[in-house]
């Protein structure tokens, strides 16, 4: 009995009057353990079972194994075409068709500048434009890129491939959408001196208008519009090519599986090869195996094709099962395989190999096990350490700072874990408290600088919404009071204090406190102003013999009254004098 009450006393003293850290390694090792030894037991039995059915399930799932690895490198090579196909998509080609008008447009300004400056003082300017002219008529690029001039009016100036628009008035001038394309290349170099514009206008040789994209640049010196231009579906078609090319030169690269024997071939839907990078004589024919891979696809887009084909290296023809997905975009049929005669031998060879690894199975997992129970401790102490107590231990220190007024965020990604929640709960404590201490010291600035301060009151809540209501209240008292001392300051200035009138409504009391002593300041005031100037009336009326009473008077006011008295007295002793 005194046993059992010492181990209890121990377990309460260790365990539940220990650290959390103690009590998060002992739960979750116990835990770990038993998890252990129980998956050892249940792995042992499940070992012992397996059978010649096992063998067999194996066997089949071998095959739609071999069939999913197929069809993932058909994926792989699906999204590897797709990714070249999103090259052609039209506003990416839009893009790439303006930096390369751009390009082109750039190399024919240079030249034409450069020309410019170098014989405009040299040549007729009849001359000049005549060669320049000349010089943009034959520039060319590409198979079908070309130049044109028209002026701001608009007027065509030069067209290579329709001379019969040359001198004519462009203004009306309208594609089958109803667009004035020339009046809207002079709206765009007039608004920012280049620019692209959008229509439709017939190929060379042809009369159809077409999609086109052009850019134009205002030609300063001569005030001509140069433009070139692309046909949309022209260029689609031409990147479309190159990058059909490129994606195929990539797939006939790409290898993959075992040894790297793994690889790609591409079908047109008519059968046609168009890349086999271990058969390239078959290229541009249509093999055998493309009419039983078109036939067994028919209307559908995928499926798995078993037909014979000679292995790399050998010309003997072997069963192969091989899958097929269509690439609609491009009309394309891709496909990658794999022989029979693998998958049998690699099954072959488990089922040699399935009493040798049920052994080492046994003797792994026990080994594991132990091993794992000697290390679940040092392990589980490290993770938890970064995962949990390292955290609390900063949640603890960042606290400590904010009660010291140091406001430092903890971060600002939290895990979704009940820590991260904390974390992010004493964030937003401390970016609150932040805020408030900011805005509280800028509160401060304003009544220091006496600039009108403008808190955000609206955003918080709660006590630091108080707290904030207070500082711009209190701020709102004392911009009256500084009001009412600058009235009583400019009033005083001027020498009206009969004229002052202090306001003292909705202040607080240390307001109203200064306010009256200002009051009494002004009232003081006019009372030693009216004594002097009933003492000067009487000098003007001769009369030296005034009684001062200096007892009425303190400080300042005091000592002008007795050195005035002072003065009447020297003045009245000189009169004497004088009068003697």
């Amino acid at each position: 009995m005194k046993e059992e009450n010492r181990v209890k006393s121990l377990i309460e003293k260790w365990f539940f009057k220990g650290s959390l850290r103690l009590k998060y390694l002992f739960l979750v090792t116990f835990i770990f353990l038993t998890l252990g030894v129980m998956s050892l037991f249940i792995s042992i039995k499940s070992i012992q079972t397996i059978s010649s059915e096992d063998i067999s399930r194996f066997k089949e799932k071998a095959y739609e194994a071999k069939k999913e690895e197929l069809k993932s490198g058909v994926e792989i090579a699906i999204k590897t075409i797709n990714a070249f196909y999103t090259c052609t998509f039209e506003e990416m080609l839009k893009k790439e068709a303006k930096k390369r008008l751009q390009y082109y447009m750039d190399i024919l300004i240079n030249i034409i500048t450069n020309f410019y400056q170098k014989n405009y003082q040299k040549m007729p300017l009849p001359e000049l434009k005549k060669e320049i002219i000349r010089i943009v008529k034959n520039a060319r690029y590409g198979e079908k890129g070309y130049f044109w001039i028209n002026d701001l009016h608009p007027r065509m100036i030069m067209h290579p491939y329709k001379p019969e628009l040359n001198g004519k008035d462009l203004s009306n001038y309208k594609d089958p959408t109803g667009k004035r394309l020339f009046v809207e290349m002079v709206k765009v170099v007039k608004a920012n001196g280049k620019g692209f514009v959008e229509y439709m206008w017939p190929r060379p040789g042809e009369k159809v208008p077409q999609p086109k994209i052009s850019y134009v640049v205002l030609f300063k010196p001569f005030n001509w519009i140069i433009g070139t231009g692309v046909y949309i579906k022209d260029y689609l078609q031409e990147v479309t090519q190159k990058v059909q090319k490129q994606a195929l030169y990539t797939l006939q690269k790409i290898r993959f599986g075992k040894n790297n024997i793994g690889y790609f071939w591409v079908l047109d839907e008519k059968g046609k090869v168009l890349m086999h990078p271990i058969k390239p004589e078959v290229v541009n024919t249509i093999p055998k195996a493309s009419k039983i891979i078109l036939n067994t696809l028919g209307d559908k887009d995928t499926a798995f094709v078993i037909y014979k084909w000679p292995k790399p290296g050998e010309n003997i023809p072997k069963t192969k099962i091989s899958y097929v997905a269509r690439f609609k975009p491009w009309h394309w049929l891709v496909g990658t395989g794999a022989y029979v005669e693998d998958i049998e031998e690699k099954i072959a060879l488990m089922q040699r190999n399935t009493k040798k690894e049920i052994r080492i199975l046994i003797c792994k997992t026990i080994i594991f096990t132990v091993i794992l129970f000697l290390f679940t401790t040092v392990i589980l102490n490290k993770l938890s350490e970064k995962i949990v107590f390292d955290r609390l231990e900063k949640l603890i220190e960042k606290l400590k700072l904010a009660a010291l007024g140091k406001f430092e965020y903890l971060g600002t990604s939290f895990s979704k874990d009940e820590i991260g929640k904390i974390e992010e709960s004493v964030n937003e404590i401390i970016f609150s408290l932040r805020r408030l201490s900011e805005e509280i010291e800028k509160g401060f600035y304003a009544l220091r600088e006496g600039e009108k301060i403008e808190l955000n009151i609206e955003s918080f809540s709660g006590e630091y919404k108080k707290i904030l209501s207070l500082i711009s209240n209190f701020y709102q008292e004392l911009q009256k009071a500084i009001t009412e001392i600058k009235n009583f300051a400019h009033y005083l200035e001027m020498g009206n204090l009969k004229e002052i009138q202090i306001v003292k409504k909705d202040l607080p009391p240390v307001f109203i406190e200064i306010l009256d002593r200002l009051e009494r300041t002004r009232e003081k005031i006019l009372e030693t102003m009216q004594y002097l100037k009933k003492i000067v009336n009487n000098i003007k009326e001769g009369n030296f013999d005034i009684e001062i009473e200096e007892d009425t008077f303190s400080g300042v006011y005091q000592e002008i009254v007795v050195h005035l008295k002072q003065v009447l007295n020297n003045f009245k002793i000189i009169l004497e004098k004088i009068a003697n």
